[in-house]
């Protein structure tokens, strides 16, 4: 891009404005297409107001870089469309000028602004405008000589009409809009902290940087082709946690807990600890904050619509079983030691039949 330079006792002509004046143009234009995604900024969306369809006032920037920008509500007139018998359009926001003329010796101005498209609905890429060429996708931003007739629209949205119910309200879907973004491979913060990096090649990957300390930086987040996501820091889920097919796995070599973890009452957790003597894999709940609601580690199976207890564990200690137990093996009995047994175990004992219990112990003898 060549600036004019002006210097003084120069004859300034109007060819030396308008030159001065494109480029300024064409670099706002390179800068929104080179940093910038281009796509919707704000507004622009389709809506029913009053029983008429409109786009709402908003702007976006489209693939040279041009700023369109509708000031008013635009509306949408789909008679033709009916007429046709065509029950579905796409709606674009393309750029154009208005151009107001001065009175007397005043001077005319341009207005970037927006004129609104309706096109038979058919299979589109939003990011790939139909009219617009492919070497134009490639270097669109880099263009000098876009203004104003070059078309590149920008997506609004689709809209569907029942053509047999000229009254039922048109139904709007805006899902796939085309919208402004950032072109760079990091965040960084005015003291020179780089919080988010995107790195290409043949492992694409995402990294989330977070200050540890004065001079320290740690990574608590990371996805990656290679590798998938990785997480080191605590994980709060205050919904479901779904795996698709896959497992949750604990590494025995992966840092465990060490004899701190029994300093406090966990929560409800899954762990791996380890003392001087042995690795646990720990499914742990707390001790119950209420007593007359006691804490139960449960397994069973949904049988007939409802959840069935297969094996019970209580926060005393007591383990239940629904159904039969099968040993494989030996049992065997190191130590017995009598202990009272918890208001849960009596509860279940209570509701146990004599007859149950007889034809459980002929079972044994």
């Amino acid at each position: 891009m060549q600036r004019p330079v002006f210097a003084d006792g120069h004859l300034l002509r109007t060819s030396d404005f308008v030159a001065e004046q494109n480029y300024h143009l064409a670099a706002i234009r390179r800068h929104n297409g080179t940093l910038h995604i281009w796509g919707i900024a704000s507004g622009l969306q389709i809506a029913l107001l009053d029983g008429d369809l409109v786009v709402k006032p908003g702007t976006a920037i489209d693939g040279f870089g041009r700023y369109v920008v509708l000031d008013a509500a635009g509306g949408i007139d789909l008679r033709s469309f009916r007429i046709r018998g065509i029950d579905a359009v796409d709606v674009w926001a393309a750029y154009t000028q208005d151009r107001a003329e001065a009175a007397g010796d005043g001077v005319d101005s341009v207005t970037d602004a927006a004129r609104i498209e309706c096109t038979e609905a058919k299979d589109i890429d939003p990011r790939r405008p139909s009219g617009v060429s492919a070497a134009d996708l490639v270097t669109g931003a880099t263009r000098q000589d876009a203004d104003p007739d070059r078309r590149w629209p920008v997506y609004l949205g689709r809209v569907t009409i029942d053509l047999a119910r000229p009254h039922a309200a048109p139904v709007i879907d805006m899902d796939r809009r085309a919208t402004i973004g950032l072109v760079g491979a990091t965040v960084e913060t005015p003291e020179g902290f780089v919080w988010l990096e995107l790195t290409e090649g043949p492992d694409p990957t995402v990294q989330v940087n977070l200050p540890d300390g004065p001079d320290g930086t740690r990574t608590p987040l990371k996805v990656s082709a290679a590798d998938g996501v990785e997480l080191d820091a605590p994980l709060t889920v205050d919904r479901e946690l779904v795996l698709r097919g896959g497992s949750l796995t604990v590494l025995p070599g992966a840092p465990a807990l060490g004899p701190a973890a029994d300093a406090a009452p966990p929560e409800w957790s899954v762990s791996h600890a380890v003392d001087d003597v042995t690795h646990d894999l720990r499914v742990a709940m707390p001790a119950a904050a209420d007593e007359t609601v006691p804490n139960r580690l449960v397994v069973g199976a949904w049988r007939n619509n409802r959840f069935a207890p297969s094996l019970v564990i209580d926060g005393a200690g007591t383990l239940i079983v629904f159904g039969n137990l099968v040993i494989e093996g030996r049992l065997q009995a190191a130590s017995v030691q009598e202990a009272p047994l918890s208001e849960e175990a009596r509860a279940y004992l209570a509701g146990v039949q004599t007859a149950g219990l007889l034809s459980l112990f002929n079972s044994i003898a």
